[in-house]
């Protein structure tokens, strides 16, 4: 009893919080918060960057309204493009894209033509070749689905699926 009598009989203790001292943070620019909060070391341990001088600032100003004005630039001959091919028919829009494409560089290939008597023939070869190696990897027994599919692919270019597709 005596030791619950020595406890409620102590005054509480008062303690005095006095936030004057945490507001006086220092001051750090920009950068150095930055480097601080950047997950890489070697930021956190770099010098900040020496300060521009006005002509470097000047400089950088003209450069950003240069490149304002050549966005501004690039855009209206973007419009005009667009206007420009909505005005062209299918033909016309397909050969003016084509020429576009030419002179930034693209090789165009055209598909080969051949008489339809022989196309038919390889098409039909084609086939019979992928149906060879499919008889050949069943008769094996690794014939699955996904094998299946991977010898179309190869032998034809397309799956059955595909061409049932379409």
């Amino acid at each position: 009893m005596s030791v619950k009598a020595n406890c409620s009989k102590r005054a509480p203790e008062v303690v005095v919080f006095d936030a004057a001292g945490l507001s006086a943070k220092t001051q750090n620019s920009k950068h150095e918060y930055k480097a601080f909060m950047s997950s890489k070391i070697a930021k956190i341990t770099a010098k900040a960057p020496k300060p521009r001088s006005k002509e470097e600032r000047k400089e950088d100003k003209a450069d950003r309204q240069n490149d304002r004005e050549l966005k501004d630039l690039l855009e209206g001959k973007v419009m005009i493009e667009k206007l420009h091919e909505s005005q062209l028919s299918g033909k016309e829009r397909h050969k003016y894209n084509t020429e576009k494409l030419k002179r930034l560089g693209m090789k165009v290939h055209k598909k080969e033509k051949m008489p339809a008597n022989m196309y038919f023939a390889s098409q039909r070869n084609r086939e019979e070749r992928a149906q060879k190696a499919i008889k050949d990897a069943n008769d094996r027994g690794v014939l699955t689905a996904s094998v299946k599919r991977e010898l179309e692919r190869a032998h034809l270019g397309r799956t059955s699926s595909e061409a049932n597709k379409h």
